[in-house]
């Protein structure tokens, strides 16, 4: 399945790379880390020498006969449609090289990236170039290594469970489920967040999209049995109870994890 995907990835950009105006293309996503499956898109960036018309974003969908599902205009400085071509869906997101080069220089810098910038930088952490190798080549060299700025930021930000959290114990008393479950997930989150920024790691999915196989595969630096523990909370078959006390240790853990960094 990855295969076929990839090739029809690298078959899209060669059209795209006979408009002038296409710079650079890399792959991004589940295919460009190997991980796809029955239900994954093909999600292809685009650097654009300049702003594209509708017509460069959209000839791909007529001249393959394909099926235009979304055209989104230009915002937060992003172009992104989706269409499908053959059975495949296409995710495309649209950027001009001064966006990225910014961003770059935002996070190098002062260590201001927001998950959604932060999921660009992991784009590129784990994509393949599809049009113009060296560009790409250059702008990984420039995010890596992950900059300690960034780490301190990310760990400042997320380093402890959330503001709700110290009253999960009146929650479950109260039987208060939806926003129990809520705090729960939201100190889950906290705690991704400082383990991506431990390991190095740009955040690549604003919720955290494969996180299990990324506790695999991608974060080395965790708690023990970490997997084992996502697990029990994850899992709707186990206790308000058993989950609190498993995140409670989690966190003790990451504590110790963020004090030897220090």
């Amino acid at each position: 399945m990855n295969k076929q995907l990839k090739q029809k990835a690298i078959d899209i950009a060669r059209y795209y790379n006979k408009n002038s105006n296409t710079k650079m293309i890399w792959l991004a996503g589940s295919v460009s880390r190997g991980w796809a499956d029955q239900f994954s898109d093909i999600e292809i960036n685009v650097i654009w020498g300049k702003p594209p018309s509708v017509e460069e974003r959209t000839q791909v969908v007529r001249d393959h006969h394909g099926e235009l599902l979304s055209l989104h205009p230009y915002e937060e400085e992003e172009w992104s449609e989706a269409y499908e071509i053959g059975g495949v869906k296409y995710e495309i997101s649209g950027f001009l090289a001064d966006t990225i080069e910014g961003l770059f220089e935002c996070c190098l810098q002062t260590g201001e990236a927001t998950i959604d910038e932060q999921c660009i930088l992991a784009s590129i952490q784990n994509g393949s170039p599809l049009v113009n190798e060296v560009m790409y080549k250059k702008w990984k060299s420039q995010i890596e290594p992950y900059p300690f700025i960034l780490q301190k930021t990310m760990i400042e930000r997320f380093g402890d469970p959330g503001t709700r959290w110290k009253d999960r114990h009146v929650m479950l008393a109260r039987q208060d489920y939806f926003i129990l479950q809520d705090t729960i997930q939201t100190s889950l989150k906290r705690l991704f967040c400082v383990l991506f920024a431990l390991n190095g790691r740009y955040i690549p999915h604003p919720v955290f999209k494969w996180g299990l196989r990324e506790m695999e595969e991608s974060i080395h630096i965790k708690p023990e049995g970490m997997k084992e523990k996502l697990t029990v909370l994850l899992s709707h078959k186990q206790s308000y109870e058993t989950k609190i006390y498993t995140l409670e240790e989690l966190w003790k853990e990451i504590n110790q994890l963020m004090e030897s960094l220090s």
